[in-house]
């Protein structure tokens, strides 16, 4: 990658990846987008326990810690990449905890057919993304359908509203 030095503000940032096989793919990278990037949601202490809450063993967690500290410089701008992404997949697994589940009950079934003998060889590298996708599609359907009868009783409850207001003429 080469950033360029003097990156002024309201212009794009021209990122340059090589690639071997095809040759050279250029990005243009906005000040909106590493506005997003370098904005979070989390301060770093709510990020750390967020991660000490999680039902991890002390060597993942340290992982996770260690990630959250990565950090890239894009020109003149330090991006807490690591953060950004914690905070993306935190949100996304709060947001959405049937999916994540679905996901990893897939990926955890297709990583047992993977380890069974003789046939595992053949079916883990088909039946392991098959599976996962599968739960991720299950687990989706559920949290959908949560989040529409929530609507709908928050719509119910919205027909008392009126009621807040105390006492009636």
């Amino acid at each position: 990658m080469i950033w360029p030095e003097n990156f002024r503000k309201g212009e794009k940032m021209e990122l340059q990846v090589t690639n071997p096989e095809t040759g050279e793919t250029r990005l243009d990278l906005s000040e909106d987008f590493l506005t997003e990037l370098t904005t979070q949601t989390l301060l770093k202490k709510e990020l750390l326990s967020r991660i000490d809450n999680l039902n991890l063993s002390a060597d993942s967690k340290a992982l996770l810690y260690k990630m959250a500290g990565t950090a890239m410089k894009v020109g003149a701008t330090v991006v807490k990449i690591g953060h950004k992404i914690l905070e993306v997949v935190l949100q996304l697994v709060s947001r959405f905890p049937n999916a994540s589940f679905g996901l990893i009950f897939g990926a955890i079934a297709g990583a047992l057919v993977g380890g069974v003998p003789l046939i595992g060889f053949v079916l883990g590298p088909v039946v392991t993304p098959l599976l996962a996708a599968f739960g991720l599609l299950m687990g989706a359907k559920a949290d959908f359908a949560d989040a529409a009868l929530e609507g709908r009783i928050m719509e119910a409850v919205a027909t008392f509203d009126p009621l807040k207001g105390g006492a009636v003429d």
